[in-house]
């Protein structure tokens, strides 16, 4: 078990103390990197009527079960990873 405990957080030359302000220069550092990788991805038309019509005409609406399966980390640095 880890019990380092961090005390302070250097950002951009200011030392950060308070455990709720180094929450939040984590939380901005992650989400920029997310949307740095968001902006990386090819962009793909999306069309939801069109993706909806077709699986209506796929599936008989009284016997079968339309789901999406569940996205993973797994499955996410697989496509990462590619």
């Amino acid at each position: 078990m880890n019990t380092k405990e961090v005390k302070s957080l250097n950002v951009d030359g200011h030392d950060i103390e308070d455990s709720m302000e180094m929450a939040e220069c984590f939380n901005d550092f992650f989400s920029a990197i997310a949307d740095k990788l968001r902006d990386g991805l090819c962009q793909i038309p999306f069309d939801f009527p069109k993706l909806s019509n077709f699986v209506k005409s796929r599936k008989d609406p009284d016997d079968v079960i339309f789901s999406v399966p569940a996205v993973t980390s797994v499955g996410v640095n697989k496509i990462l990873a590619i």
